[in-house]
């Protein structure tokens, strides 16, 4: 019984752990880095080691915090505040929909692509020198973002990254489908509320990867309990 009792335990801790052992950064801004709003942010936390080393170093941060990764927003209605911590999942899509998206909203092909030329330090029209020239670029591929997720109705004629993804894509707003190797990072404030979505260069896992091992742990364990009350039985 004491065996029975410990295994219904080793269950339940894998089922609850995931849940309660939540990833979290925190936020903030590097003065010439951003214009207005949007821009970059700098994101940093130990539970961003792992993205880091997809990272070149012109897209972290590593003089203030370290480990650290610059990223952009990916809606225009939701806010975050310099200084707070965020709880996070990573997923492929928005999940509240922003201004024109649906929920879960995908990421767009063309914001994947540009976010994942930015943090390999090789986006073509970059300015990465910190100053005047990086503030303006910053605030370009923030607008080629938005608009790409539809948070802004017309395109800028003269944003370059704009100009970039329309010659590249027959539409660069079709999902990307990890085409590129960037995902979301859906942002919660403590309380659990909603509070924004970023952009993460990372390894894209296979679909349902986790759900099999998980399925695989659940099944194997629910197995061992049959066993053993079969043998209690006899």
């Amino acid at each position: 019984m004491k065996r029975l009792l410990f295994v219904s335990s080793l269950l339940i801790m894998f089922i609850i752990a995931p849940m309660a052992m939540a990833d979290t950064l925190t936020l903030h801004r590097v003065t010439n880095y951003f214009s207005g709003d949007g821009g970059e942010f700098t994101l940093s936390g130990n539970d961003l080691v792992s993205f880091q080393a997809y990272y070149a170093d012109s897209a972290e941060d590593e003089g203030n915090w370290d480990p650290s990764i610059q990223s952009f927003c990916v809606e225009r209605n939701e806010y975050v505040s310099v200084g707070s911590t965020y709880n996070f999942d990573l997923n492929t899509a928005a999940v509240a929909g922003g201004i024109d998206g649906g929920s879960p909203d995908p990421l767009s092909v063309g914001a994947a692509y540009l976010y994942y030329q930015f943090s390999q330090g090789i986006l073509e029209d970059y300015d990465y020198a910190e100053g005047a020239g990086r503030i303006a670029s910053a605030a370009d591929l923030q607008q080629a973002i938005w608009w790409l997720e539809d948070e802004t109705a017309a395109a800028d004629p003269n944003n370059i990254f704009i100009n970039a993804v329309i010659g590249l894509f027959a539409d660069p707003k079709a999902n990307n489908n990890g085409e590129y190797p960037v995902l979301v990072l859906n942002l919660y404030n403590m309380d659990a509320t909603f509070a924004q979505d970023m952009l993460v260069t990372a390894s894209v896992p296979e679909p349902g990867v986790m759900h099999l091992f998980c399925s695989g742990l659940l099944g194997a364990g629910l197995f061992g309990l049959a066993r053993q009350r079969r043998k209690l039985k006899k």
